[in-house]
């Protein structure tokens, strides 16, 4: 059963306070939750059955209640907007072929490194679990930010997917003209 948005308390308030890689990550759910579910029967019916049966159905969808909980928040649009089209960011121009390959094989052996130090940090944890988890942490942040320059474009690339992927859905649903 899919969620329904206007369950959720305080949804507004949480989505206002969103950075713009969380309201990106946030699409992703949103894409699953305003958009109508596929049946997986079209074989068996034709697209004007289907329109008849749509129109049968007194209520609005779940999906088309998820898009109005949406376009109900103060600003949403605006700032899915915003984030559409905010220019990804590119490299400084002076960086190489070469330079950028160096950064994978850099990263490359730090995330291979890195992984062999979490396992053992995985036994020493099973060992004795009063570690913190602070360290694990921080070591998540380190390597997130040496990703190669390319890697971290296309990050960009996908969340602007995600985005734009929910702008028009709700552009094709009822309330588009809001």
């Amino acid at each position: 059963e899919m969620i329904q948005l206007e369950d959720i308390p305080n949804l507004s308030s949480l989505v206002s306070s969103f950075d713009q890689q969380q309201l990106a990550n946030f699409c992703r759910i949103l894409a699953v939750t305003i958009s109508e579910l596929d049946t997986g029967s079209d074989d068996k019916h034709t697209l004007l059955a289907k329109n008849a049966q749509q129109k049968k159905n007194l209520g609005p969808s779940r999906a088309e209640m998820n898009q109005a909980t949406l376009l109900d928040i103060p600003g949403f649009i605006e700032r899915l907007c915003k984030l559409a089209t905010r220019k990804v960011s590119e490299t400084t121009g002076n960086s190489s072929f070469l330079q950028e390959l160096e950064e994978w094989y850099t990263w490359l052996d730090n995330a291979l490194v890195l992984d062999a130090l979490m396992r053992v940090a995985d036994e020493e944890t099973e060992q004795s679990s009063t570690e913190s988890s602070d360290e694990s942490g921080f070591a998540n942040t380190s390597t997130r930010n040496q990703l190669p320059q390319s890697m971290k474009i296309m990050h960009e690339i996908m969340y602007k997917l995600e985005v734009l992927y929910v702008l028009c859905v709700l552009l094709m649903g009822r309330q588009r003209n809001q």
